[in-house]
């Protein structure tokens, strides 16, 4: 059963925002919101609404015409995204195989991505390989990824367990924001319920999701 929100200080506020499209059209008009620690906010509308282009200018991937985003209170309007990323912010991206993953490394070293440069993943100047093994051995157990081991081809997983995979590494940095563009297309059933789970404990643990 899930519990009720509880609703904490806004961690994303984004304020008279306009997006412009590839081809130069305005695809955001002055749009205006705030996504709150324990928050989900859903936005619903058919392809091609200016969905992408929203997550692309808070995330950092497209430069927005005129506004302000703010992530835990710190401007990132026009900023990149290593500078959005750093803030505690964990983004699922709706092309999952082209942007989520790369599909030549690992499933353990897409799993560290995020977390490759600090202990206890390195040790000095070199990786720690031993740890990183087993602790993306745990990560696949828990997250119920099926795949044959650790070190084959992130990109011949299916579809459901690339999105674990990437759910799994974003979320082993406890974000404060999630943005997930689109996170249970073309899943099935038991696939789209786990990511539903998993976004409802990333509320209650007091992330804001969008």
């Amino acid at each position: 059963v899930k519990k009720p929100a509880r609703l904490g200080e806004p961690v994303l506020e984004v304020e008279d925002l306009s997006v412009l499209d590839d081809k130069g059209l305005l695809a955001v008009r002055g749009v205006s919101f705030n996504v709150r620690r324990g928050e989900i906010l859903g936005i619903a509308g058919v392809a091609g609404n200016g969905q992408r282009e929203l997550v692309e200018a808070i995330i950092g991937l497209r430069k927005p015409r005129s506004g302000r985003i703010r992530i835990d209170g710190h401007d990132v309007t026009g900023k990149a995204p290593a500078d959005v990323l750093k803030l505690g912010v964990a983004y699922i991206p709706e092309d999952r195989a082209r942007y989520g993953i790369v599909p030549d490394l690992s499933v353990a070293e897409n799993l560290i991505l995020k977390l490759y440069k600090v202990p206890p993943f390195k040790r000095g100047f070199f990786l720690d390989e031993e740890y990183i093994l087993s602790w993306s051995r745990k990560v696949v157990s828990d997250f119920g990824i099926v795949t044959p081991n650790v070190r084959a081809p992130a990109g011949s997983l299916s579809g459901g367990n690339i999105q674990r995979l990437i759910l799994a590494r974003e979320l082993s940095t406890r974000p404060k924001l999630i943005v997930a563009s689109h996170p249970t297309f073309g899943l099935d059933v038991a696939a789209t319920e786990q990511i539903r789970s998993l976004l409802i404990e990333q509320r209650e643990r007091g992330a804001g999701v969008l």
